[in-house]
């Protein structure tokens, strides 16, 4: 049976067994033992805030140009909104010509392939079809 030897053993002293548990030295205050320099938070402070300073001041320069504090002027007054056909777009003309052009296609007769014989019918005449085809299909 091995056992750790005691205070008064004459191998108390000796540290090479390899069932001894070694044990590190331990604060018993459970804190750090100095406070934060306050010079050294200080400094940082003051740098932070000559940082934040001198950053203002460069972007201050840059948007103002050359040191003026003036904002730069308008170089054209503000005109009339113009609401109307004279307003439109290409794009919003392009959009209703489109527009137009569809729903003329899915109203009309018109054919598809002649050679082949289709033909294209208004969508409300081949929902009516589609409708009388599923009815003959569902017979109860």
């Amino acid at each position: 049976m091995n056992r750790p030897p005691s205070a008064s053993s004459p191998d108390a002293g000796n540290s090479s067994l390899p069932d001894e548990p070694r044990l590190l030295p331990q604060h018993s205050s459970g804190h750090e033992r100095s406070d934060a320099s306050l010079r050294v938070i200080g400094w940082a402070a003051g740098s932070l805030a000559l940082g934040v300073a001198a950053a203002l001041v460069v972007a201050l320069a840059l948007f103002w140009g050359r040191g003026s504090l003036q904002p730069p002027a308008r170089t054209a007054p503000a005109g009339r909104f113009q609401n109307g056909p004279e307003a439109r777009t290409s794009v919003e003309q392009d959009r209703l010509q489109l527009q137009k052009e569809t729903i003329a296609r899915l109203s009309t007769y018109g054919w598809i392939d002649r050679p082949a014989g289709v033909v294209r019918i208004p969508i409300e005449r081949a929902m009516a079809l589609e409708a009388e085809r599923q009815a003959g299909r569902k017979k109860p």
